[in-house]
């Protein structure tokens, strides 16, 4: 990256903010390039939770380290919430991870906690709106204290109208600048694509598969690369990842031992966080071994309990979920009307896409390896970031369009010309395509 004459308007900065489900990474464009910024504990990745205790506030590491003695208080998952109705299937899904509080306002879904010795229902957007302050935050505190204000944010791409809206009214509430609200499949594709040099033809344009299984969340999109430009060709998502398959495993460990010590493991917010944390560490332990013990002590009535679980068992209680992510890869393909042998290769992202069972699921499909060039964390902030750049008259980047592809019908209304007030509309049946250079 290069930037333009140095005038006060050139000294600025842009940031690229990835938002997942359980955690946030912020890059930022500056002269010489785009960095991934590291925390205050020296972490590339960032909690995405808020801490409410007493008259504190707590975001990020702070809120995770204090996250076991104040539970109902912290509140996680914010991507999953914000911007949707109460009473939707969505909403509905996450009551089942929730350890906090959450009411139905006219119909939305607001937050309850307990802060300055109150209790409060704030909306989603307010502490989400938080989550992104202490990213800028950790920005600024890497950009020598400089302040910065514009950005881009990742989203994902099935994301309504409303959910979109949200988010860019949270970036409002704390004063920064949204240059764009990016698909984050398309951000890990223009951070692959960019720095290709040898880029063929449109007429030989090379399909890339950008396969994401993040913690909540997998999209699978097909990208056609050439010189100075991509297409998104397809997209598809489903509303599961890897906290999903640890929920299987949850629910396996606590029929056996409501058997055996006669104990609900779902009984309190507490018990809930400690298991799924359980199951976290459980599921990364064995993707690098077979078997692996779940053990947790004081649980509930300060009785210890354990399962012995192996990598065997982990894949077959995931089969059904695992089948859907496969379902997941199979519409993105079809959608984009190309066969498995015209994919170039295919490019995995996100905590998730580490499970062996995921990536040999993915081997057997394409017939052959998939590629790990791109990190798997940082990748999406990067283009984030790089979007930014493009977008901000204070870098020059090259030449390079992104053409991206949108789920849901547009409708357009216009005026008749009689001028009778009457208004005539007109709605599209298929996802609509926006270019933005």
């Amino acid at each position: 990256l290069k930037t333009t004459r140095p005038t006060a308007r050139a000294t600025m900065s842009v940031i690229g903010i990835d938002v997942g489900t359980e955690s946030c990474v912020v890059a930022i464009a500056r002269r010489g390039g785009v960095d991934v910024l590291a925390n205050e504990t020296s972490n590339r990745t960032t909690p995405c939770m808020v801490g409410f205790s007493g008259k504190e506030r707590r975001v990020g590491e702070q809120a995770k380290a204090g996250i076991t003695s104040n539970i109902k208080n912290t509140v996680v998952g914010l991507k999953k919430l914000i911007g949707k109705r109460y009473n939707s299937e969505a909403i509905q899904t996450e009551l089942k991870f929730a350890t906090f509080g959450m009411r139905d306002v006219a119909g939305e879904a607001q937050l309850q906690f307990n802060y300055d010795g109150e209790q409060r229902t704030w909306r989603v957007e307010r502490v989400m709106g938080m989550v992104l302050q202490h990213m800028r935050q950790i920005a600024e505190a890497g950009n020598d204290g400089k302040p910065i204000t514009d950005c881009v944010i990742s989203i994902p791409p099935y994301w309504t109208d409303a959910e979109r809206v949200a988010m860019a009214h949270s970036c409002e509430v704390v004063g920064l600048n949204v240059l764009k609200l990016m698909h984050d499949s398309s951000a890990a594709a223009l951070s692959y694509g960019i720095y290709k040099t040898e880029l063929p033809e449109e007429d030989k344009a090379l399909n890339v598969m950008i396969f994401d299984l993040g913690h909540g969340d997998c999209t699978v999109s097909v990208v056609a690369f050439s010189k100075g430009k991509l297409v998104v060709k397809s997209v598809a998502s489903e509303t599961v990842g890897a906290r999903d398959m640890d929920m299987e495993v949850a629910k396996h460990c606590a029929a056996a031992w409501k058997e055996k010590h006669k104990i609900d493991a779902f009984s309190t917010p507490k018990a809930v966080f400690r298991l799924m944390t359980a199951c976290e560490k459980l599921r990364k332990t064995l993707s690098t071994i077979a078997q692996s013990t779940l053990a947790i002590e004081c649980f509930i009535d300060d009785i210890d309990v354990q399962q012995k679980i192996e990598r065997s068992d982990f894949e077959e209680w995931n089969k059904p979920i695992l089948d859907r992510i496969m379902a997941t890869v199979d519409k993105a393909l079809s959608e984009a009307g190309i066969a498995k042998d015209q994919l170039h290769t295919c490019e995995v992202i996100g905590g998730g896409s580490r499970i062996p069972c995921v990536a040999n699921s993915l081997k057997e499909w394409l017939g052959k390896d998939v590629s790990r060039t791109l990190n798997q964390e940082e990748s999406v902030a990067r283009g984030c970031a790089l979007q930014g750049a493009m977008l901000s008259p204070a870098f020059r980047v090259r030449d390079f369009s992104i053409n991206e592809v949108y789920n849901y019908p547009i409708n357009i209304s216009w005026a008749n010309q009689a001028g009778d007030g009457e208004a005539v509309s007109m709605e599209t049946d298929e996802a609509a395509d926006s270019a933005a250079t």
